[in-house]
């Protein structure tokens, strides 16, 4: 079939260029599709023994959250914390639905709040113990961005009954 298609064209050097150039490029495309050609009737390799899944399109539409910024913590009592962060940002189409707090590394989150909320608190929290926050955004479809740059906060120590003023022992009477 070249060869008719060959001969006929050997009289039209450009028609002849366009059909070198038409194979090179279906070659090319080959390669690039990892020697599978197909047309309108579909894949052109049955070679069974050679299929190779097809590379997944990029979903650049789907959103990406980046971890919320600038964690800080900050002890309000014996036993609470408070965490202030700043807001996460959103690529491609998305809106943040909430943070989720997460303590010492562990997987359940142990405050949620919603979007607009920029901190939360923590109870519960042993005097004289040191504890690992981050803060991580959460979408509608509930995927979690990745978490914030950790802090890390050590509570006041319990304290101490004093012993009255200027250092005398107090007495109950």
């Amino acid at each position: 079939m070249l060869r008719r298609f060959f001969t006929r064209c050997a009289a039209r050097p450009s028609v002849v260029a366009s059909a070198v150039l038409a194979v090179a490029s279906l070659v090319a495309l080959s390669v690039l599709a990892g020697g599978r050609l197909t047309s309108a009737a579909g894949p052109q390799d049955h070679r069974s023994d050679d299929r190779r899944p097809a590379s997944p399109v990029p979903d650049v539409l789907s959103p990406v959250l980046q971890p919320p910024r600038g964690l800080e913590a900050e002890a309000t009592g014996p036993s609470t914390v408070r965490l202030i962060w700043q807001e996460a940002t959103v690529t491609g189409r998305g809106v943040v639905a909430g943070y989720r707090v997460f303590q010492d590394g562990t997987s359940t989150a142990v405050v949620s709040v919603g979007p607009e909320v920029l901190t939360a608190e923590v109870g519960s929290l042993e005097p004289g113990i040191s504890y690992g926050f981050t803060v991580r955004a959460i979408d509608a479809d509930g995927r979690y961005s990745a978490p914030s740059e950790e802090v890390e906060l050590t509570m006041p120590a319990r304290p101490t009954v004093s012993d009255g003023p200027q250092g005398t022992p107090s007495h109950a009477d």
